[in-house]
């Protein structure tokens, strides 16, 4: 990507450069065997789709427009040839793992976003390693500025992934090589190296984005100032953006507060910022809101006079969760109350959903990865062309629900819970008869309760499991939930031994992966998908683990 010097736009080729360093190697292996191997193998699947494609479509390509260039290529100074051997036998076995695991869901999509086959380069402070497919380790140096033009022209026919490592010394020495000469380049500079650094950002980018960093990129990296004065520079820029975020949430009128949002497929549910949550703009084009933030506006706060401006037959809840590390558990505590929220008015009365955060990226596709992963199907998808649905590319992939809530409705998740406690002395039937409803949520102020309490996400998982073996058992004579251990027995044949997570990990990628086939910029942090992988795996559920 290059910058013109005159009106700051950019040229963009499609490539991306990734920076890396380690503490004892040249290239860190993620650089020199894991994004060749995948590249390599990305390619493959992509060419695969494409001769799909080209068959259905009848069409006589000609050999320019199907070349695809499927090498493997490694710096041949850090893998030997018997290594890139080795490497080269088991790729195949991975692009059958890839295409039979279902994880691209939808390879038309695949096959117009890569126009040209993915190929790494590699830029080191020791060495610039030369990319060739049959290398035999020979010594071939050149400088940086000849490496770059090689690339330059390169990319005119691969999307170049450009591996830039910081680590090494001012002079270094390759491998495999008879007559070792040193770099021709110098840094010399020291750096400090922070393992994870790269996973961490919020610790040292004092809040600085990749966009702004390019928006601003000459007065960042201006040397004539000292490295306080850089770090002031870059808490101005954040602030003036911070306040110029703040001034458009507050100024969003009409439809651009309704176009910050995305709908996710079909299943009728949107993710957004927080300016497409703002009343009463937001009430025209959903039924119910769920706010992944601490922050609400005026019109829906949790006070009763502001929370009862909120239109008849609209419905909003709040998660406070706090953004990034700052949040420790709430994510997980209001994630069941979710569920039973999205699936009252989402999924049983087809009302319109939007889940938003501050920015749509994180905590809002949290909340709609788990809401996908327990009521869809990835097991089978569907393509259908761009006539059956609004589809923003050649085809969409059309989502199963799954078979478990066919015929349910709240009431029944009600009536399993007060069975687990109906013999409590202290829960009273007529009590939870009488409870109002929790705000504006339309659920029932004790369930509320008892889904945000630390066994929320067991009552919740144990409802959904005991559907499931419902709809499985043919002998069910009857069910019994002991109320003191909330331990469940039934009484009939058979018995049940195997118990598995509503959600496996790769299940949780693909509903990821969905939907950011939608909203490309729907990117939760590392934490939060380890939060939403306790959330689904962690321990046994309580109600329904034990059968006698």
């Amino acid at each position: 990507m290059t910058e013109e010097e005159g009106g700051g736009r950019r040229n963009r080729s499609g490539g991306t450069i990734i920076v890396d360093a380690s503490v004892s190697k040249t290239l860190p292996d993620s650089f020199s065997r894991t994004l060749p191997v995948w590249c390599t193998v990305i390619n493959r699947v992509t060419s695969y789709y494409r001769r799909q494609f080209s068959n259905k479509k009848n069409e006589c390509e000609s050999k320019d427009n199907l070349w695809w260039d499927n090498g493997l290529y490694t710096p041949s100074s850090i893998v030997s040839q018997e290594e890139r051997l080795e490497i080269c036998n088991v790729l195949d076995g991975h692009v059958r793992s890839v295409l039979d695991s279902g994880v691209i869901l939808d390879p038309n999509f695949l096959v117009n976003i890569l126009q040209k086959p993915l190929r790494c380069w590699w830029i080191s402070n020791c060495h610039h390693l030369q990319n060739m497919e049959n290398s035999r380790n020979q010594c071939n140096y050149t400088s940086l500025q000849e490496q770059c033009e090689r690339i330059i022209q390169e990319a005119q026919n691969y999307t170049c992934i450009l591996c830039v490592s910081c680590s090494g010394s001012p002079v270094c020495f390759p491998h495999n090589c008879d007559n070792p000469c040193p770099t021709h380049i110098n840094v010399g500079t020291e750096y400090s190296y922070v393992p994870g650094a790269g996973d961490d950002e919020e610790s040292w980018s004092r809040g600085l984005t990749p966009s702004l960093f390019w928006q601003h990129h000459r007065e960042i990296l201006d040397n004539v100032i000292t490295a306080d004065q850089t770090n002031i520079s870059i808490d101005k820029i954040v602030g003036r953006e911070r306040k110029l975020k703040e001034q458009s949430i507050e100024g969003a009128v009409g439809e651009d507060a309704y176009l910050s949002c995305t709908g996710i497929g079909l299943t009728g549910i949107s993710i957004g910022s927080r300016i497409s949550g703002k009343p009463s703009m937001c009430w025209k084009h959903f039924d119910c809101i769920i706010n992944v933030t601490t922050n609400e506006y005026d019109g829906m706060s949790s006070s009763v006079q502001s929370f009862c401006n909120i239109p008849r037959g609209k419905y909003y809840i709040q998660m406070p969760v706090k953004e990034g590390k700052k949040d420790r558990s709430e994510l997980e505590k209001y994630m069941p109350v979710a569920m039973i929220f999205i699936f009252e008015h989402c999924i049983i009365r087809k009302r319109k959903l939007l889940v938003h955060c501050a920015q749509g990226r994180d905590r809002s596709v949290a909340v709609v990865l788990s809401a996908l992963c327990i009521f869809f199907d990835f097991d089978s998808l569907t393509q259908v062309d761009n006539n059956v649905a609004d589809a923003h590319h050649g085809y969409k992939v059309l989502l199963r629900p799954r078979d478990w809530y066919h015929g349910l409705f709240l009431s029944n998740f009600e009536n399993f819970w007060i069975a687990s406690y109906f013999n409590k002395t202290t829960f009273k039937r007529e009590a939870y008869d009488t409870a109002e409803y929790f705000r504006r949520s339309g659920l029932n102020h004790i369930i509320w309760n008892a889904l945000i309490e630390r066994n929320g996400r067991d009552l919740l998982f144990s409802w959904i499991q005991f559907e499931m073996y419902k709809k499985t058992l043919l002998h069910f004579d009857s069910l019994e939930i002991d109320s003191k251990s909330h331990n469940c027995k039934y009484i009939g044949f058979g018995r049940i031994d195997h118990f598995k997570s509503l959600a496996t990990k790769n299940e949780i990628r693909l509903a990821l992966h969905y939907i950011q086939q939608y909203r490309n910029i729907a990117h939760p942090t590392r934490k939060t998908m380890q939060k939403l992988n306790r959330f689904f795996m962690s321990g046994n559920h309580e109600l329904f683990k034990s059968f006698h």
